[in-house]
Parts: structure tokens; C-alpha cells; sequence
């Protein structure tokens, strides 16, 4: 393991030359230890690359810096590991490496992420909170990235209802932010884990954040989006997701809402989500749902969607009894 934090720490080498490396069996000792004229037979690495490779190699301590990662008793995996998620080895761009605190997804069990709205409404929050309970009380787990706002509604949800729930940070794994989540932080490494492709250390940045969004819905069955505004964070990972050939659902709201344009926009009611033409972009002029579409109940009690195949079916199975019991318990209506 302590080459492959090495290599990990070469953050000026892409994923995707790191993936390449896996792919062609060249393992990060090998890397470490390959003399200098078979380094200049991979082909897929520039001049660059290898300066800084041979750089590296000749002041990095490998055994020193793996002593001083293990002291901060921090999870590492890298996808020549068996216990790399599955979900994340064919997505673009996969993480050549994850770092985590509790836990990772349990491979056997169905996961959907949940994101939303920093600034979210009080419907938003309990949606939220509604919805990742529901899910969390059959077992399956939640994932999201601990932002203000709909991310943190979705993690507590399921913390309340005692399920598993997972946070992909834009900074390192023991870099809890925003710092007034400290106390969310600490329980999802209790109940599920925190993870980050991120060294340790890593401070938060702006252009971490949609990175790590295509990890939130890589380790997810299907994306639900609670609120969200034109220009949204959460359409990032919903494109992701799409990408990624997921299923994205939106929890509607009222389409005069500035929170409710992200989820009525144009690109994620043709893209994903199966909507009228008429949600797009506030458009009042809104038709009515027929059959089908969004908000048909079916005549088993449970809350369907469109464009469910059959994965995506077991995954997102909420009986009304479920919504209704949590709905009761918080007094939000559901219609």
C-alpha cells in the first residue's frame, strides 16, 4: 500500500493516466522502481510526467510518509484493490484512489444519492429529511456531500432513522467543512463514512467540488435532486449521473420558485427525468401529468417514476404508508 500512496500523492498525474497504469499492469511499485529508460517506453506519459516521477522518487521516503499516513487513521483503497467500489471502475474518470473515515458503501446494498439546494426552503429540508428516512428504513444507503442546506437534510434523515449514510467531501477526508457541520461530520463516520479522492490535509477549494460530485453519483444507483436553482451544483452531478447511464429524479415544487428552476429546467426534463415540456424554466402554463409521468401513484400504494428499469425500481420503492407515517410524525402534508 505504501507505493500506491505514492503514486496517489503525484497529484500532477491525471486519474486517467493512473487508470492507464492499472490497465496495462503496471503496478505503482513497479512504477517506483521501473528504470529510467522502460519509464520513457509508456508512451501515454509526457516529458513532464516522467520529471516528475523520477523527482519524486528520488526525495520521497516511501517508508516514512506511509508511517505518517497510518498514524491518522484514515482508509485507503485504489482501484487495484478488491475493495475499491465497483460502481466507480467504469465511470469517467474514476479516482485512481479513495481515502475514507468510517466506512465505504456496502457493495451488496442499493445506494441513492441525495442533493439539493444550499440555500433550500423549509419544504426542501423536510423533503429531505422525509424522503432519506424512507429509504434509510429499507435499507438502503445515502449518499451525498455534506453541504449546507439539502446535502446535510438528507444525511441527518437517515441518521434519525438509524441507516447508513456516506459524505464525498470537496476536501480531504479529515478536513471537515463547512466547520458548523463538525457535528454531522462525526456522526456519519460513526454511521457510515466519509470519503474524499483528496491527500489528507487538503483544504477545501471551489474547483474541488464539482469533481467530487461525479463520485456522489458514481457510488449511487439512481440521483434525487430537492431543490435547485438554474445554475446549480446539484445539475452538475445530475450530468454526471446521466453520463454515468443513471436514473435522476427531481422532487417538484412550485414552478414559480427561483429553488425550483434547477429541477424544472429544460436539459434535466428532456435528459432524465421525464417531465412535461411545460416544467421548463418555470413555465407556468404547466400541463397536466398523465399517465406515467411523475406523481402517478400505482395501484400497490408505492411512488413511482417513469423510466425506472428495474434496478432503479427496487431501489426507489417508498410505499405511501412509509411517507406518510414520517410526514405525520414531522406535520408536513404530502399533497
Amino acid at each position: 500500500m505504501k507505493f500506491k500512496y505514492w503514486l496517489t500523492s503525484l497529484t500532477d498525474i491525471s486519474n486517467a493516466k493512473k487508470k492507464l497504469l492499472h490497465d496495462c499492469s503496471i503496478t505503482a511499485e513497479k512504477l517506483f522502481f521501473m528504470p529510467k529508460d522502460e519509464l520513457s517506453d509508456i508512451l501515454f506519459f509526457t516529458d513532464e510526467d516522467r520529471k516528475i516521477i523520477l523527482e519524486s522518487r528520488a526525495s520521497y521516503d516511501v517508508e516514512k510518509e506511509w508511517i505518517l499516513f497510518q498514524q491518522k487513521d484514515i482508509g485507503f483503497v485504489t482501484m487495484e484493490d478488491e475493495a475499491y467500489p465497483d460502481k466507480l471502475r467504469n465511470i469517467h474518470n474514476p479516482p485512481y484512489s479513495l481515502f475514507y473515515i468510517g466506512a465505504l458503501p456496502d457493495k451488496t446494498r442499493k445506494s441513492v444519492a441525495i442533493v439539493g439546494a444550499r440555500g433550500r426552503s423549509a419544504y426542501g429540508c423536510e423533503v429531505a429529511k422525509v424522503l432519506a428516512a424512507a429509504l434509510s428504513r429499507q435499507g438502503i444507503q445515502i449518499i451525498s456531500g455534506m453541504a449546507r442546506g439539502i446535502d446535510r437534510d438528507a444525511h441527518m434523515g437517515c441518521l434519525e432513522a438509524g441507516g447508513n449514510t456516506y459524505a464525498v467531501l470537496g476536501s480531504g477526508a479529515d478536513t471537515c467543512y463547512p466547520k458548523e457541520n463538525r457535528f454531522l461530520y462525526d456522526k456519519i463516520k460513526l454511521s457510515g463514512g466519509i470519503i474524499s479522492e483528496l491527500m489528507p490535509g487538503t483544504d477545501p477549494q471551489k474547483m474541488f467540488f464539482p469533481m467530487r460530485n461525479r463520485i456522489i453519483s458514481g457510488l449511487s444507483d439512481i440521483v434525487v435532486i430537492v431543490e435547485a436553482k438554474k445554475r446549480s451544483g446539484s445539475l452538475i452531478t445530475a450530468d454526471f449521473a446521466m453520463e454515468q447511464g443513471k436514473d435522476v429524479y427531481v422532487i417538484p415544487g412550485r414552478i414559480t420558485d427561483t429553488l425550483s428552476y434547477g429541477c424544472a429546467a429544460q436539459r434535466v426534463v428532456s435528459g432524465f427525468c421525464g417531465l412535461p415540456p411545460g416544467f421548463a424554466d418555470g413555465d407556468q402554463h404547466r400541463p397536466p401529468l398523465t399517465g406515467g409521468q411523475l406523481g402517478q401513484r400505482p395501484l400497490d400504494g408505492s411512488v413511482r417514476h417513469r423510466g425506472f428499469n428495474g434496478a432503479a425500481a427496487d431501489v426507489l420503492r417508498i410505499t405511501a404508508e412509509d411517507l406518510q407515517s414520517l410526514a405525520v410524525h414531522r406535520q408536513i402534508p404530502l399533497s
